[in-house]
């Protein structure tokens, strides 16, 4: 899958469930999408990294194909269940979803990391539009990556979500060898 280019989800909100447009798809066809009840409108965006796939849709006993129906004349996806109690609320959100998602960045890149209060890092997955406000305790770091670097993130993984469109995942370690500024 190549994530930078943008791709568009929606919400069963009966089911709690996040439904990903296999391809990508323009955001005029987005916008102009009117999903049947329960399903709902719940993001648009590009990926940070350069590669990306899900091992399985949550709830699957195994690794395999995902889950798919048909919407809109696309295809999308089951790739997530996000557990809403965290969706409430101003931004910055954390959100604990249910995913089984391996992220790839190439060497050369350099990676933004978010350290939360407690120490624990966050790598981008969604790319935002200027202003991030992080937060309270929180900063921003990046690393230059040496080699590539393959992340599994954990399941359920804990998600930041901000005003301007962008999401930190995670936690995460830095890979050994990666160069880190900001810190």
């Amino acid at each position: 899958m190549l994530p930078r280019e943008p791709r568009c989800e929606l919400l069963d909100t009966a089911k709690h469930e996040i439904w990903m447009a296999r391809e990508p798809a323009p955001r005029a066809w987005f916008d102009a999408l009117a999903p049947e009840p329960p399903l709902v409108k719940s993001g648009y965006g590009a990926g940070a990294m350069d590669r990306a796939w899900f091992r399985r849709s949550p709830g699957a006993a195994e690794d395999g194909p995902l889950a798919t129906r048909e919407i809109g004349g696309r295809i999308f996806q089951l790739v997530a269940r996000p557990d809403l109690g965290g969706m409430h609320g101003e931004f910055p959100r954390r959100l604990l979803v249910h995913k089984h998602h391996v992220i790839a960045f190439d060497a050369g890149r350099r990676v933004p990391l978010l350290r939360s209060a407690e120490g624990k890092d966050y790598v981008q997955l969604v790319t935002g539009r200027a202003g991030l406000e992080l937060p309270g305790g929180g900063s921003l770091r990046e690393l230059m990556l040496d080699a590539e670097w393959v992340v599994e993130l954990p399941c359920p993984t804990e998600t930041w979500w901000f005003a301007n469109g962008a999401s930190f995942q995670g936690p995460v370690e830095a890979p050994d060898g990666a160069q880190r500024s900001g810190e």
